[in-house]
């Protein structure tokens, strides 16, 4: 089924050449590498402190009985974010491969700032930010790491949309970097899979799939405000706005297989995000709340609602993000902060079932700073506060059922 708001094209050969001719090095002028450890040691502030759950569950989404000590989450440290001549940037989006963090950042407005830092995670009690780039330039809004290269989707005030692939040395960022044009005013993000890069721009753009060997374009396809995209081994999923839906992509040969339309994500220029868990599509949708869905038949197995927050206008309680992991659904509401959901089983189940999702409540963090983005892996919670900056916790599960998510690939 494909909406009216979506096209499938592919571009002619000529349209692919300018495409590929595009393609640029960053100069090193607009970049600050920042790998001194002591320099970057004092951004972080390590705590130990219990974070509790405060039941002020979402009026729109029954619960049931919720038992907060099946979450136990403990704040292990906190992260300033980067800042460039007096300007304080905002994170984005959070990844994690292996025994890597990577964060990336842009700044609100119509200026172009962004940067990306990694986290040795290997002592989960002692996270490390070891390395930090800041373009002056380029917004990032969009990230994914595959072997030594880390791809990153932004807009920049020489391309607009683009999209570039950074070398990663040692575990450190540098500044070895192509650069590749994009349609559209900003790329919104990116991921790999087999052979291909997945790019989604936004602002009447869509999704490119390049070649991952030499970042030249495969095929290019229109979507309405396209705004993230996300693969695991069985399949690939971009989410669109302003008319809410997913589209879904063949793992082995990139074709376009279904586009199913969604409820929500009306506001535009907005944060989506997707995840994909064994089938089934974990989707952030603004307006639209929290949704999952079956990639294969687009049924929504289930949602929660932006939170009804006394004081605070819906317009600021929109979900930016959501992200699953075990048993654990996490979810970033802007002004309302994150919140926690609980299912009965696993989310990387091989089926398109959620059993008894629950809704806890909200992370107490003693703030009132808006949540941009929220990342749940390998027991390791992120939460990006936006200016506020990065926070790292810990989580426990007392009602582990399945170990399946420890042999993901990230």
């Amino acid at each position: 089924m494909f909406s009216k708001r979506t096209t499938l094209f592919y571009i002619s050969l000529t349209s692919l050449l300018t495409l590929a001719s595009c393609i640029t090095n960053e100069s090193s002028k607009n970049i600050v590498i920042e790998n001194d450890s002591e320099i970057l040691a004092s951004r972080v502030t390590y705590t130990n402190k219990i974070i509790e759950i405060v039941d002020n569950t979402n009026k729109n989404k029954p619960t049931q009985a919720p038992k907060k000590e099946d979450a136990l989450l403990t704040l292990i440290a906190e992260v300033t974010p980067p800042s460039y001549e007096g300007t304080t940037l905002q994170a984005t989006e959070v990844i994690i491969k292996g025994n890597k963090a990577y964060v990336s950042y842009n700044i609100a407005g119509e200026k172009m700032l962004g940067a990306i830092e990694v986290f040795n995670i290997t002592k989960a009690d002692n996270p490390e930010l070891i390395s930090s780039v800041i373009l002056k330039d380029t917004d990032v809004n969009g990230i994914t790491v595959h072997g030594s290269d880390l791809y990153f989707a932004g807009a920049s005030n020489e391309l607009h949309a683009m999209l570039a692939k950074m070398k990663i040395s040692a575990g450190k960022l540098t500044d070895d970097i192509t650069t590749i044009d994009l349609p559209g005013f900003a790329g919104t993000d990116v991921d790999v899979s087999g052979n291909f890069v997945y790019a989604t721009s936004g602002d009447n753009a869509g999704i490119s799939i390049l070649n991952k060997s030499d970042l030249s374009l495969f095929s290019y396809h229109v979507v309405d405000d396209a705004r993230g995209v996300d693969v695991d081994n069985d399949g690939i999923a971009v989410v669109y706005g302003t008319d809410a839906g997913i589209i879904t992509f063949d793992i082995i040969s990139g074709a376009l297989q279904n586009d199913f339309p969604l409820n929500g994500a009306t506001i535009s220029e907005s944060k989506s995000t997707v995840e994909v868990k064994k089938g089934k599509a974990i989707l952030a949708l603004g307006d639209g709340g929290t949704q999952i869905v079956c990639m294969s038949t687009g049924e929504v197995l289930d949602n929660i609602d932006i939170p009804v927050v006394d004081g605070l206008d819906t317009s600021k309680t929109v979900t930016n993000s959501a992200t699953a992991y075990k048993t654990v659904l996490a979810m970033s509401n802007g002004e309302a902060g994150a919140y926690i959901a609980l299912a009965d089983t696993s989310f990387s189940n091989n089926s398109c079932e959620v059993e008894n999702l629950t809704l806890l409540g909200k992370l107490q963090f003693g703030d009132q700073q808006s949540v941009n983005h929220i990342l749940f892996r390998n027991n390791i919670l992120f939460v990006a506060s936006g200016t506020g900056g990065l926070k790292i916790l810990k989580v426990v599960l007392t009602t582990d059922k399945t170990d399946d998510d420890d042999k993901e690939e990230e």
